[in-house]
């Protein structure tokens, strides 16, 4: 398994597809809501964190009618709870166009976002469509945790390409590597299983502690609050 952080929690999800309305994305901040509260409590794993990892595309498109949930259901439970989060979510550029990202919430901070350098190639990047996601390997994703850790975060398809774990090694600058992930639309277990052994093999090589969060269609759910046990990380 990955060798992960004291602190950092990676949270599998059961919430299946992503919002594609506003009465969606009312109710999807409300599991959100709940889910902190429930990783949080006394006893579950989550409760002595301080960073919770959200899987990719947790919430849908920014909606600016509905920033006060941001507030309400992600910002106010976390702040409660004594911790910040990395949330997936879905942004756009100046042009229009779409961006997959990832964001840091503190209570008390200004966010921090990082945009996936390699959408996943025809269902996102496709230039000829009106929801094309660009891609752009330059990105910087490093995101300061607050907790002395430093994570690089790679999303999603960007566990298939070798290529991208070796310029976040080369890079540096980070102490960890934290890898978000969604196969809502899978229909068994063998394609997320391959996708996490793509960047746990990376991570192996390297020797570098991750913590990696995924979002399941609602049929797979057996753990009412999704919480990965966090390894104690070997000195």
């Amino acid at each position: 398994e990955y060798r992960t952080v004291d602190g950092v929690v990676g949270i599998d999800t059961y919430f299946g597809k992503p919002p594609s309305n506003d009465a969606e994305q009312v109710e999807r901040y409300g599991e959100i809501r709940q889910t902190i509260r429930s990783v949080s409590d006394l006893g579950k794993p989550g409760a002595d964190a301080h960073v919770l990892v959200l899987p990719e595309n947790t919430t849908s498109l920014d909606d600016p009618a509905l920033d006060f949930m941001v507030s309400s259901d992600v910002l106010r439970p976390l702040q409660r709870a004594g911790k910040s989060a990395v949330v997936g979510k879905i942004g756009q550029n100046k042009d229009g166009e779409y961006l997959n990202q990832a964001v840091f919430l503190s209570p008390g901070r200004r966010e921090v976002v990082i945009e996936q350098r390699q959408p996943a190639m025809l269902s996102m990047w496709r230039p000829w469509s009106k929801e094309h996601f660009p891609l752009d390997w330059s990105r910087d994703t490093r995101i300061d945790l607050g907790n002395g850790e430093i994570g690089r975060v790679l999303i999603c398809y960007e566990e298939y390409i070798p290529a991208l774990f070796l310029m976040d090694e080369f890079r540096g600058e980070h102490s960890m590597a934290i890898i978000m992930s969604s196969n809502w639309s899978a229909t068994d277990h063998r394609l997320p299983e391959v996708q996490r052994l793509h960047s746990l093999g990376m991570a192996k090589l390297f020797d570098r502690p991750a913590v990696r969060s995924v979002n399941y269609p609602r049929s797979f759910k057996t753990d009412a609050d999704g919480v990965k046990t966090p390894q104690k990380r070997h000195k």
